[in-house]
């Protein structure tokens, strides 16, 4: 090769060679960036700026309290931990571990997003907060920090979605200013912890972790005792609202009763209805961080009690856009637990919005809401047992 081509010629093909190793390297990677340098016991990162800090309800009035420290990690020599205690004075109480960037960051060239888990055992939201959402319904995805053993949770962005109660946004990952770990229970006095390492963003595309999922022949929505309002397998949650959020006046709040089973717990919603808002509401139910095919099954069945008021149940679906979603009504609730098994069958839309036809393969969200317009009605409704079989 020497003689055929002389020094010069070696010397063009090397740097060649090296020019090319450069350019794999360099490609490798932007294929990759690292969010998370804890193994070196460092909260900030060159990226965007960003830092890692504690945020809790105490803006909110709340009290709960959360402390930062370095564990050993699974992919890293330290891993971030945090230790919480939620508090009792606010009610949708709850502490978060935030990427705070300095200014908003463009995270598009990325399809998906890592990191690695453990914890105590309760339910955790991972969201990515975009500039453009200013009403804190961000974009996330439930995930369960296991108990004591590492984790790998690798998520597509197009699996984050907000949870349904904001103003509705497209995610914008040109306009991230914060990425975050928050806990979703809401129940005070709850302590426990998490910990993360090696978080890190990805060209790769990744398949969404609910694809794999499979389904019993009975689904229990309703393990209130065990996990209370989260539905860790499902990644789903329950909540109430009222119309409060639609500039009305009513007021509610959502409570665990005893159970008609030692042991089990019950929810239950007290309300008062009130002026500002003419479809005025309360309500609760369990929505689907993701759409759920639930088309193997046929009914949705529950126990219910009650202070004599109507309610509605409603099972929504993905192409039901004007929440116009397919129902059925309980014309009066019993003091005494009755139960009720609805076959999907018997659901109808209103009529007040578009017709869809239902499709159980897309369903979103499963909810209780009064019935009833009139102006200072009170009332509670308590739902216990909700499953849904073929």
């Amino acid at each position: 090769m020497v003689g055929k081509f002389g020094n010069n010629g070696m010397k063009v093909v090397l740097s060649a060679l090296v020019v090319f190793l450069f350019a794999l390297l360099a490609f490798a990677e932007s294929s990759a960036l690292s969010l998370s340098d804890f193994g070196t016991g460092v909260l900030k990162i060159d990226f965007g700026k960003g830092e890692w800090v504690p945020f809790t309800d105490k803006d909110n009035g709340g009290t709960s309290k959360m402390a930062l420290s370095f564990v050993e990690g699974k992919k890293s020599k330290k891993a971030l931990n945090v230790a919480y205690e939620l508090g009792k004075d606010y009610e949708y109480r709850y502490v978060t571990l935030k990427l705070a960037f300095k200014e908003a960051v463009d995270i598009s060239k990325y399809k998906s997003i890592s990191f690695w888990i453990k914890g105590s055992g309760s339910s955790i939201r991972f969201s990515v907060c975009a500039a453009d959402v200013k009403d804190y319904d961000y974009h996330g995805y439930p995930i369960a920090a296991t108990s004591g053993e590492w984790k790998e949770v690798r998520l597509p962005f197009t699996s984050l979605i907000q949870e349904g109660w904001g103003a509705k946004k497209d995610l914008d990952l040109s306009k991230t200013v914060v990425i975050q770990f928050q806990t979703a229970s809401k129940a005070d006095g709850e302590k426990g912890n998490f910990a993360v390492d090696k978080v890190e963003l990805s060209t790769e595309k990744v398949s969404d972790p609910n694809s794999a999922r499979v389904l019993t022949d009975v689904l229990n929505l309703s393990d209130f005792a065990k996990q209370g309002l989260n539905l860790i397998d499902l990644s789903a949650k329950w909540m109430s609202r009222d119309d409060s959020l639609d500039g009305g006046t009513s007021q509610s709040k959502m409570s665990f009763g005893n159970g008609q089973t030692k042991g089990e717990k019950t929810l239950r919603l007290d309300y008062e209805l009130a002026s500002g808002f003419k479809d005025r509401y309360a309500m609760v139910g369990v929505s689907f961080a993701i759409p759920i095919d639930l088309s193997k099954y046929r009914t949705l069945s529950f126990w219910m009690r009650g202070s004599g008021n109507k309610i509605r149940v409603y099972i929504g679906t993905k192409d039901v856009e004007d929440f116009d979603y397919h129902n059925y009504l309980i014309t009066a609730t019993s003091g005494k637990w009755k139960q009720y098994k609805l076959s999907f069958a018997e659901l109808t839309q209103e009529g007040w919005g578009k017709s869809v036809v239902f499709d159980p393969e897309k369903i979103s969200t499963i909810q209780f809401k009064t019935a009833s317009k009139a102006v200072g009605e009170k009332g509670w409704f308590e739902i216990d047992k909700v499953t849904l079989t073929k």
